[in-house]
C-alpha cells in the first residue's frame, strides 16, 4: 500500500468545518493516543537525516454519527517515507505496513526487551470525512481534522493506492481537496508532528 498525504494547519475551525460538510462524507469523530518506539541505527547505517527505525503503537475510539463507539489498536511500520520538494512540497509518499491489535501489552514489552524506547506520545482529536475525487472510481480521499496539542488544528488529507501508478494525479488531488475546504497551499505544513513537537518541547524548557 502506498500512501499519499498532506497536512496543513487550520486558522478558521468553524469555516473548515463548514466547508467539508459541503462536500465530503462526514464519518464521525475519533481519539487517537500514539505511542512512537525508536531503535537507534549505527552512525554508518543512517540514512535520509533518519537515526533510528521507528515503530508505532495507536489506540483509538471511534465514535460514529449515530454516537456508537468502537475501539480499536494498530501496529504500524512505514518502511519507506519520501518527502516531496518544489511544487509538491508538503506531501508524503510512504509504504506502510499495518496490523490490528486486540492488546498492545505484548508488543509494548517485546520492543523494550529487544533495544527499542519510547520516543514520542503523540494524542489527536479528530473530526473525519471522505470524499471521492474522481466520479465513477473507487478513488477515496480521507480527511482529519485534527487538533494535536500543543501545536492547534491541522488538516490531513490522504488517498491510499495499491501501486504507483497515478501518484502524480493524486498529488494534485490532494492540493484541489485543500483548496475546496478552503485552505490555501501557504498553509501546508512540510513537517513531521514528530518535529513540531519537539520544537514545541524545546521552546517550553
Amino acid at each position: 500500500m502506498f500512501e499519499i498525504e498532506l497536512k496543513a494547519r487550520v486558522i478558521n475551525r468553524e469555516l473548515t468545518i463548514s466547508n467539508l460538510n459541503s462536500f465530503g462524507c462526514y464519518k464521525g469523530s475519533t481519539v487517537k493516543d500514539d505511542t512512537y518506539y525508536y531503535f537507534d541505527l549505527p552512525s554508518k547505517e543512517q540514512s535520509d537525516s533518519k537515526p533510528h527505525i521507528s515503530c508505532r503503537l495507536r489506540h483509538e475510539v471511534h465514535t460514529n454519527p449515530d454516537s456508537s463507539k468502537t475501539q480499536n489498536g494498530f501496529f504500524t511500520y512505514k518502511s519507506k517515507e519520501k518527502r516531496l520538494d518544489g511544487e509538491n512540497r508538503g506531501i508524503e509518499v510512504n509504504v506502510e505496513r499495518e496490523t490490528a491489535v486486540s492488546d498492545p501489552a505484548p508488543i509494548h514489552d517485546l520492543l523494550l526487551a529487544t533495544g527499542y524506547y519510547i520516543g514520542l506520545t503523540k494524542h489527536k482529536d479528530v473530526e473525519e470525512w471522505t470524499y471521492n475525487p474522481i466520479e465513477g472510481s473507487d478513488v477515496q480521499a480521507h480527511i482529519e481534522l485534527c487538533t494535536v496539542p500543543p501545536l492547534g488544528d491541522f488538516l490531513e488529507i490522504e488517498i491510499v493506492a495499491e501501486t504507483k501508478d497515478n501518484l502524480e494525479h493524486y498529488k494534485i488531488l490532494l492540493k484541489e481537496i485543500l483548496s475546496m475546504a478552503g485552505i490555501d497551499q501557504s498553509q501546508i505544513e512540510d513537517r513531521y508532528y514528530s518535529e513540531l513537537l519537539a520544537l514545541a518541547k524545546a521552546d517550553n524548557k
